[in-house]
Order: C-alpha cells, then sequence, then structure tokens
C-alpha cells in the first residue's frame, strides 16, 4: 500500500493571509488603533528617555506623543510597501505558483510511492566515512615520506659508541622525500575528487528513481502508478543504471567540482601565507576577500548547473556536456517557473527542518528531565542537560539536512520532467498527472485521461497513445524487470 505524505497546498495560502494581517496592522498603526493606552505611555515613556540631547550627538526624531507617532507612520508605511510587492507579486506569478505548489504535490506523492529512497543517503554516508577512513590512512602514510642521511647515520655511531644506545633513539630526524609535497597536494585533490563523486552518484541514482516515477504510466482506473510500476526496487534499478551507464558523466561531473573547490583551497593556502603582507596592504587584502566571494558563488553555480545536468542525463541518458546544454536551454527558456519552485521548495524544506529540529529537541530535553536514568541516582544521572539537549538539536538538523535533500532532488527531478513532457509531447501524450495538468492549464489533456476516454467511447478498439520519454526497458537487457508482482515501491 502506498504511504502518503504531507503536501503543501496551504503554504502560499498561508504566507498570504500572514501578509495581509501585515496590511491590516499596517492601516490600524496608521489609523493610530494599534496601541492601547499603557502601550501608548510605555512608548512614550521610551521615546522621552531616547531624545535625551547626548553633548556632541545630532537629536534625532520628535520627543512624546509625536516621536511615537512618526516612528510607526513610516514603519506602518514600510509595511504597506512590503505587503504591496508581495501581493503584486503573487498576482503576476499566481500560475507559476500553482504550477510549482502542484509539482511539489507530487514529489510527495513519489516518497510516499518509494518510502525507503529516503534512507538512501544513509548508504553514501557510510561510503564516504569508508572513503575518508582510507584516505587519512593513505595521508598519514605519505606525509611520513621520507629518507635517513649520512649526517644522521654518522651522528647515531658516533652515540652509540659514546654512551652505548641504539640505532633507534640516536636517529632522531631523517629527510623529506622532495615528492613528498606534490603528493600530498594530488591527495588533497583526490579527496574532494571522491567525495563529489561518491555524490553524484547518490544524486543521479535518487534523480533516476524519481524520474522513473514520473515516466510510468498512469493507471486510468485508479489514477495511480504504483500498479503499473515495472521496477520492483526503484531506487536498485536506478543505481544499476547510474552504474552501468553513467559514471562517465558522473565522473566529469564531479571533477570540475573538485577543480573549483581545490581552487578555492590553494586560494585560501594563499591567503593564510600572506596574512602579514595584507595587514600591510589593505588592497591585497580586499583582493583576497573579492576572489574567495566570487570562487565561492562560482562553485555554488557550477553545484547547481552539474546537479541539473545529473537529472536530464537520468531522464534522457545524454552525456554531461550534452546535458549541461540542455540546462542552460531549460534556464533561459523557463527561468520563471523554474526560481519559484525553487524558492517555493525550499521555504518548505526550511520549514521542515525547523520541526523536524524543534520536536527532537523538545522530546530529547522531556525524556532527559522525566526518564528515571538520567535523574539524581540513576545510571545515567545528567548534572545538566543543556549540552546533551544542544547535541540533540544538532544531530536531528544533520539527519534532516540529509533525508529532506531527497525531497529537495525529487521536485527538482519532477520538474524538469514536466518541463520535457510539456515540450516534447502533445495534447494526449502528457505523462504528468491530472492535478499537474490543471494547474498548468493542460486539463484534460494527459496520457491517462486520453485513454480514459477512448476507452469510454470505444472499449474494443481502444488504442494505446505514445509519449516521447514513457518510462521503457530495453528489450533483452537482463539488469531490468519485465514485471513487478507487487505494486508497493521500495
Amino acid at each position: 500500500m502506498a504511504h502518503t505524505v504531507p503536501t503543501v497546498g496551504c503554504t502560499v495560502p498561508s504566507l498570504t493571509h500572514l501578509f495581509f494581517f501585515f496590511f491590516s496592522l499596517s492601516l490600524s498603526l496608521l489609523r493610530g488603533q494599534a496601541l492601547d493606552p499603557t502601550s501608548v505611555a510605555m512608548l512614550e515613556a521610551t521615546a522621552n528617555v531616547s531624545s535625551v540631547v547626548v553633548p556632541g550627538m545630532p537629536e534625532v526624531g520628535g520627543s512624546g506623543e509625536e516621536g511615537v507617532k512618526e516612528t510607526f507612520t513610516w514603519l506602518a508605511y514600510g509595511l504597506a510597501c512590503v505587503t504591496f510587492v508581495y501581493v503584486t507579486v503573487i498576482i503576476f506569478m499566481r500560475k507559476n505558483i500553482k504550477i510549482a505548489v502542484a509539482v511539489i504535490k507530487e514529489s510527495s506523492k513519489a516518497v510516499g510511492h518509494m518510502p525507503l529512497i529516503v534512507t538512501f543517503p544513509l548508504t553514501t554516508l557510510l561510503a564516504v566515512i569508508a572513503m575518508f577512513g582510507y584516505w587519512v590512512w593513505t595521508f598519514g602514510n605519505c606525509y611520513t615520506m621520507g629518507e635517513v642521511v649520512a649526517a644522521d647515520l654518522t651522528s647515531a655511531a658516533s652515540s652509540v659508541v659514546a654512551t652505548g644506545d641504539n640505532y633507534t633513539t640516536a636517529i632522531s630526524e631523517y629527510a623529506a622525500s622532495p615528492v613528498r609535497d606534490y603528493i600530498l597536494w594530488y591527495l588533497i585533490f583526490a579527496l574532494f575528487w571522491m567525495n563529489s563523486f561518491l555524490q553524484g552518484i547518490a544524486q543521479m541514482t535518487i534523480c533516476g528513481a524519481f524520474a522513473s516515477w514520473y515516466w510510468t504510466e498512469t493507471d486510468a482506473d485508479t489514477g495511480s502508478k504504483s500498479n503499473m510500476y515495472k521496477d520492483k526496487f526503484p531506487v536498485l534499478a536506478s543505481l544499476i543504471r547510474t552504474v552501468r551507464y553513467h559514471l562517465g558523466t558522473v565522473a566529469l561531473g564531479s571533477l570540475i567540482i573538485a577543480i573549483c573547490q581545490m581552487m578555492r583551497f590553494v586560494l585560501g593556502y594563499l591567503d593564510k601565507q600572506s596574512k602579514k603582507a595584507q595587514d600591510k596592504n589593505m588592497l591585497l587584502k580586499c583582493l583576497f576577500k573579492c576572489l574567495g566571494c566570487f570562487l565561492a558563488c562560482f562553485e555554488r553555480c557550477v553545484k547547481y548547473i552539474t546537479r541539473k545536468a545529473y537529472i536530464v542525463t537520468a531522464i534522457k541518458g545524454s552525456g554531461f556536456c550534452s546535458s549541461g546544454m540542455t540546462v542552460f536551454h531549460l534556464l533561459m527558456s523557463h527561468g520563471g517557473i523554474i526560481a519559484v519552485v525553487n524558492t517555493i521548495a525550499g521555504v518548505v524544506i526550511l520549514f521542515g527542518k525547523f520541526l523536524i529540529i524543534a520536536v527532537c529537541t523538545i522530546v530529547g530535553y522531556w525524556v532527559f528531565t522525566s526518564f528515571p536514568v538520567f535523574l539524581e541516582g540513576g545510571a545515567l544521572h545528567l548534572t545538566q542537560v543543556v549540552l546533551p539537549t544542544i547535541l540533540v538539536g544538532f544531530l536531528s538538523w544533520m539527519i534532516a539536512d540529509g533525508f529532506l535533500q531527497v525531497y529537495d532532488m525529487g521536485i527538482d527531478t519532477i520538474l524538469v520532467s514536466y518541463l520535457f513532457d510539456l515540450k516534447e509531447n502533445k495534447a494526449g501524450q502528457y505523462m504528468f498527472s491530472e492535478s499537474l495538468a490543471n494547474a498548468a492549464g493542460k486539463g484534460g489533456q494527459t496520457r491517462a485521461q486520453a485513454e480514459a476516454n477512448a476507452e469510454k467511447k470505444a472499449p474494443d478498439t481502444a488504442t494505446e497513445t505514445s509519449a516521447k520519454y514513457v518510462a521503457a526497458e530495453p528489450e533483452g537487457d537482463p539488469i531490468f524487470k519485465k514485471k513487478s508482482e507487487a505494486g508497493e515501491l521500495i
């Protein structure tokens, strides 16, 4: 049975109501009805205190009731301007906002059909930890590369003759290998590349699972995709496709990201080595700050384009360069809807993180202060609960960030799939759901609805329509399963 995930259809109305509250408050402030007599008296006292003139300082604002009115008048004007801008944006972007909410709902449905996909980041975390442990061991061995010089041997022999010590205690220094520094720089770059490579495999796998879900036909009778899905284990099938067909794409994308990170690392090293020179030259210090900001922004842009390219590769199977060009074309032609979806999704995910952190922290504090094992006389007595509660909040933030990244990638994948569907297919072939079709003004033009209408008109002669990117499996390929006897998705 498919699991359900809460949707966010009420997010935009709630924000709208919040800003209408601000607008009402601003009008009340303008009319002087927002403060009771007690509040006015307190504000007047504050204004009187703040109106004391300090020698050498100019007098700011008025005094008494006039100063209070002037302050809140400007505050009201500011709130009114913010509300006007917000309502204007809502009016002109209402269609894109409806599509954004529908895309987020579709992502929630996909996560509900594949509930275990949110645990996939755990495997990535374990792989990164294993890789980092091996890297530290390799880095430590290479850092100790060196050789014993003749002078050390002569000194050690003299010490043995004079004192009777052994060579191990007598030889205390050795010359570092001349190639050690080059190897260490290579290992640092390798760390960036391997980390980006493992994360790229995870992103490609998750995006592939969401893409397969989107391009699966919807059952015209039930309106669900669970019993039509061809992969019994969609995440595992996506991982196999990634390893078999797309490792080169992931390697190239992760290489570009690693180069950007290495440039920032080298800049940080030069910045640290030139601190004394920067203290004497403000222009040099400003130059390093500007370069650091530029490289940080550039890395973010590269990561964004690379992630979108992974999504295009998961959908179409194209190479990295071709997918990157497709991403640029999408940004140029559909920048508005992409920006709206990313903004709303960012707000929803941020609220989700805050909710998870708040709930986990409150539950952790309740456990630490209520369970006898943590109280005085218990086996795990805590003298104070502040630090353990903070640790619980920090761990909950890390877990929430990792799990909600899957949801974020699902939203991006559904959005890109929707844009491809809208561009490549025509009425009667669209693969998106009816709710997304209604939001886009394409109600009744989906593939499932066309098949249902055809069956109603001529049940015996209904023909199957085709779509360009319908999720299909290559015939004779042993890694794909032809049928799934179970409707549940993993």
